[in-house]
């Protein structure tokens, strides 16, 4: 049976309780590893979690957001495989044994997302973004790696080519450009909290209407 690591970057938000609470409900066993991002305070309910990594500085205050703990724990944890969740995000509870099934020999899988709104609730599948080598994108929430291919990759989540070549997007572009092998579950099992700061809505809705047209509504990346 592979190992599992699950990395989950925070500032000590609340939602990072529901995060713990979907990771802990995974029919495949993994191990959750919290890093703390500088001097926060964690919510009460999580702070007798056994692997808390209290960084002493914050990493993400240059604009990098989580790329320097994503990064480095490529480096940190001795599992077989690496996923990542964000503290705002939650995964169903089959997440990672589904993409476990499909990754065989594979350097990397990934899964879909579904869009729910600031509360938590539904709101729309994102069939138009992080679709992988059906779109320009795989969301890190929704990867999960075999650790060497995920220590080779770590400088790319520090890297920057350009406003939208950041993180997860720069990543993706490396992963395509080499033809890196890959497998998909084809199912919606990431949790993507929206930011109510933006509102990706209308963006979201007509992309989705202009993919599933294109598609003439049999939509090839989903099994479900």
């Amino acid at each position: 049976m592979k190992s599992v690591a699950v990395v989950t970057a925070t500032t000590g938000r609340e939602s990072l309780l529901q995060t713990i609470a979907s990771v802990k409900k995974q029919t495949y066993r993994c191990n959750h590893y919290i890093f703390v991002d500088g001097k926060h305070e964690l919510p009460e309910a999580a702070q007798n979690h056994e692997n808390i990594i209290w960084l002493p500085k914050p990493t993400g205050c240059n604009g990098m957001m989580n790329g320097g703990i994503v990064a480095a724990s490529a480096y940190l944890v001795t599992e077989d495989y690496l996923c990542w969740i964000d503290d705002d995000n939650w995964i169903d509870p089959d997440h990672i044994e589904s993409l476990v099934n499909v990754i065989e020999d594979k350097p990397y899988a990934y899964s879909l997302r579904k869009l729910v709104e600031p509360d938590g609730t539904f709101w729309a599948n994102d069939d138009c973004e992080s679709l992988g080598h059906h779109a320009d994108l795989i969301d890190l929430n929704c990867y999960l790696m075999k650790r060497d291919l995920a220590t080779g990759l770590a400088p790319c989540w520090y890297q920057t080519t350009g406003e939208l070549m950041i993180g997860d997007r720069y990543v993706w572009a490396m992963l395509k450009q080499n033809n890196i092998p890959y497998a998909a579950s084809g199912k919606y099992t990431v949790n993507y909290r929206l930011n109510p700061k933006r509102d990706l809505k209308p963006m979201f809705f007509q992309g989705n209407i202009m993919n599933k047209a294109k598609h003439n509504n049999v939509l090839p990346w989903s099994k479900t």
